[in-house]
């Protein structure tokens, strides 16, 4: 019974040749379509999953003329003060190519960014040193990740993690 299904199939194949190539060309590109809308949209809905309030976490953006994802600093204070629901409202402004000068030594930086006393409210990262509570409140303060602190500080190992 199989067998006579597939000699049919095998000889309208043979017979509508150009449009067999037209139909497994087309399912083929749409299959990989898919895949690809598939991993797109994976990849992009997996940014910042290890916070532990990513799902509760919204991104305001504003698309200037340089397409750069941005909004005036302006915003975040009238966010706080008109919508109570907010749990917490934080601002964080990128940097590219910036220099830090440790005592006499200056360190050409790749990126960076300034952050208010409300990230680490907002973003849950792991802290080795320090006070998640206090680590942003005063003008001037600084946190530093792991590779910057021992590169600028010739930072030893932490005993232990807080």
């Amino acid at each position: 019974m199989i067998s006579n299904f597939i000699l049919t199939a095998a000889r309208n194949i043979r017979r509508n040749l150009s449009y067999t190539l037209l139909n497994v060309l087309g399912l083929t590109l749409g299959i990989g379509a898919c895949i690809i809308i598939f991993l797109v949209v994976r990849n992009e809905l997996s940014y910042d999953q290890y916070h532990h309030k990513a799902s509760r976490t919204y991104r305001v953006t504003l698309n200037g003329l340089d397409y750069n994802p941005t909004v005036s600093m302006g915003v975040a204070p009238h966010l706080r003060n008109d919508f109570p629901e907010l749990e917490a409202v934080t601002q964080v402004w990128f940097q590219t190519d910036g220099l830090v000068k440790v005592g006499e030594q200056r360190y050409n930086e790749k990126q960076y960014c300034y952050a208010d006393e409300y990230y680490t409210k907002v973003f849950d990262n792991q802290w080795l040193q320090g006070s998640r509570t206090t680590a942003l409140s005063a003008p001037n303060s600084v946190v530093l990740t792991k590779s910057l602190a021992k590169r600028c500080y010739r930072y030893p190992e932490p005993c232990s993690s807080k």
